[in-house]
């Protein structure tokens, strides 16, 4: 609720069919938004209250869910960016992205440019 995205606010100056490879993202965007559901539904938004991240170029926010924490990161820098992701308590589970291109090495999340991600985090 309050929420708008991108293509209610700046793209409704026209069609989406004028921007084909938007719409296929968004398309992207809607099916990664579907399969995280549960999260972004009854997930409660926490800002960074139960979590840190080393990167200060790559933004992030966390959602409760029960016993699960999922932090949302998106890079919209032009060159792929690093940094670790930490929660007390938690232990990363699982992790997703939208273009399946965010990759995890040595604790460390790697999210290229225009990336948007998931890490799903349980609590110990």
């Amino acid at each position: 609720p309050g929420s708008f995205s991108d293509v209610e606010i700046y793209r409704c100056r026209a069609t989406i069919a004028e921007a084909p490879a938007y719409g296929e993202y968004l398309k992207q965007v809607n099916m990664f938004r579907e399969k995280h559901k549960k999260v972004f539904t009854d997930g409660r938004f926490m800002s960074d209250l139960l979590y840190t991240q080393s990167n200060g170029k790559i933004r992030s926010n966390g959602f409760l869910c029960g016993d699960h924490l999922a932090v949302i990161l998106t890079n919209r820098q032009e060159e792929t960016q690093e940094g670790r992701v930490s929660a007390e308590g938690y232990e990363l589970c699982s992790f997703d992205s939208v273009r399946g291109d965010m990759r995890m090495e040595n604790d460390r999340v790697i999210l290229p440019e225009c990336s948007l991600g998931i890490l799903i985090f349980r609590k110990k």
